[in-house]
């Protein structure tokens, strides 16, 4: 059996993007620097969406798919440390499905380093320290 087997998840927002850190500065000059861009390849869309797969859990491409299924294995997913407008533009476009849960994208690269899956609850907004 899978790590993720039986999960659904929907990928929201921009994953393309270098998360917030202390690597994702540019130099002097404005160029991003090497290690950088293999920060930014780790976050990648296809990326994530490999790991998913790879680990059994099945990407839904619209929201709507997840609607009616057990909500215990179903979860829409930011990137990993997401900023706030990631937040708000997913509360506001999945506002007509208040109880699909909104983690960020370190439950499943948090999931994959402990080899078992960690609580979706502990990846929400509200989890986030100060």
């Amino acid at each position: 059996i899978a790590l993720l087997d039986g999960y659904t998840i929907f990928l929201f927002g921009d994953f393309e993007s270098l998360p917030k850190s202390p690597a994702s500065k540019r130099s002097r000059s404005g160029v991003v620097k090497k290690n950088q861009e293999s920060i930014q390849a780790t976050y990648s869309l296809e990326r994530l969406q490999c790991l998913l797969e790879a680990c059994g859990a099945t990407i839904v491409h619209d929201v709507t798919s997840l609607v009616g299924l057990s909500n215990d294995k179903v979860a829409v997913m930011l990137r990993p440390d997401p900023h706030p407008r990631d937040w708000r533009a997913a509360r506001k476009e999945l506002e007509k499905y208040p109880t699909l849960p909104l983690i960020r994208g370190n439950w499943l690269l948090d999931s994959i380093s402990n080899f078992q899956v960690k609580d979706v609850n502990d990846y929400t907004q509200a989890t986030i320290k100060k």
